[in-house]
């Protein structure tokens, strides 16, 4: 026909190698449509049996952080507990109950940063990972932390004493400061006795630091034996020692993390809330010393002051190398064939140390 173009020898080759398929050819191949969707389904199949599977997004959606619950529940306990327990007499009436709801928010963000240890240490069954020399300079700092904080609250010829010397002003020693520090030296002491329980002489302090407990616990028991009437100095000799004890107390404990390149063992919760604790401490005592017209008050509690700015310092350092992430974990890059390659895996994390090895968030 001469309005039909002329095809071309490649194109008539493939029209006369062309076969339409059978009606029973075409039914036994499946069809895009349910092949997809046969794989939809083994999909879904899957992911419900998969127990490692993360939930469905509308579980996601409703999920509320660890982090947020806890802080969440210190605020509440803190505002029902400084409006409803009795304020300090020395501060103006219009501060005073601001100051007790601060108070009540260090006491329970310090007090509540020991848990996670302790509970981490219950789920592990073990405390490999939390270095021993830290552990014991800790609960010898709060033994002596405790008794300075209980003479001063309880001692009535001490603070008149104290009260003779400083122009009438109080000392800046309140109910948070006593119920914190006997807290903190009750779940230190859980805790030493919980390495002595899962993993006995495993865990023991170094020579050089059982010689500096001995000594920090051995020097103001004989001045006191030796001069039985305490005096202004005995008593601030205790807050030094715990201040001196608190500057170094982290080191053996980052020092062993950063051989290890891990932190596996050492809860990030003790140290998120050791910041928020060491915050609203700094804040008080600030508030109350500029409250009652005392700024020089606060040389006198350089041992709560120094608490504070050691626990801002030390938290941040940890955590810093997370905060461009966002996570509340601390991360160790160790290469393969570099120092930390071929060791054994962790325990609790399932992951070789010559990976990111990630510490557990909360607990």
């Amino acid at each position: 026909m001469p309005f039909l173009a002329p095809i071309s020898r490649e194109k008539s080759s493939k029209i006369a190698h062309f076969r339409p398929k059978s009606r029973a050819a075409m039914a036994s191949e499946p069809s895009e449509s349910s092949a997809s969707f046969e794989d939809s389904e083994a999909a879904t199949l899957l992911e419900a049996l998969d127990p490692n599977k993360t939930s469905s997004a509308k579980e996601r959606r409703w999920r509320v952080p660890v982090e947020w619950c806890v802080a969440c529940s210190i605020a509440v306990a803190s505002l029902i507990l400084g409006l409803s327990t009795p304020t300090n007499d020395d501060l103006p009436a219009g501060y005073a109950t601001l100051s007790n709801v601060i108070g009540y928010v260090f006491l329970l963000a310090w007090s509540c940063s020991f848990y996670p240890q302790i509970i981490q240490n219950f789920t592990r069954k073990t405390t490999i990972g939390l270095n021993a020399d830290y552990l014991y300079l800790n609960g010898v700092g709060y033994f002596l932390y405790s008794l300075y904080n209980l003479l001063y609250y309880f001692d009535e010829s001490l603070r008149r004493r104290y009260r003779d010397e400083n122009d009438g002003n109080n000392i800046l020693v309140e109910l948070h400061d006593v119920l914190f520090a006997v807290h903190a030296f009750v779940l230190t002491t859980v805790q030493i006795l919980q390495c002595l329980h899962y993993d006995g002489l495993k865990q023991t302090p170094n020579w050089p630091f059982q010689l500096v407990c001995a000594a920090l616990l051995l020097t103001p028991a004989v001045w006191f034996a030796v001069q039985p009437s305490l005096t202004l100095i005995q008593v601030a000799f205790l807050s030094y020692e715990k201040l001196a004890v608190t500057v170094v107390k982290y080191m053996p404990q980052l020092i062993f993390n950063h051989r290890r390149r891990s932190t596996e063992g050492w809860s990030i919760g003790n140290i998120l809330l050791d910041i928020t604790g060491g915050v609203f401490s700094m804040l008080q005592l600030f508030l109350d010393a500029f409250a009652v017209g005392n700024p020089a008050g606060i040389k006198d509690q350089v041992t709560k002051l120094g608490l504070g700015f050691v626990s801002i310092f030390y938290g941040t350092y940890v955590c810093a190398p997370t905060a461009p992430r966002l996570h509340l974990v601390k991360k160790w890059r160790v290469g393969s064939g570099k120092r930390g390659a071929g060791r054994p895996q962790d325990s609790g994390t399932g992951l070789s140390l010559g990976t990111d090895v990630a510490s557990p968030t909360i607990l």
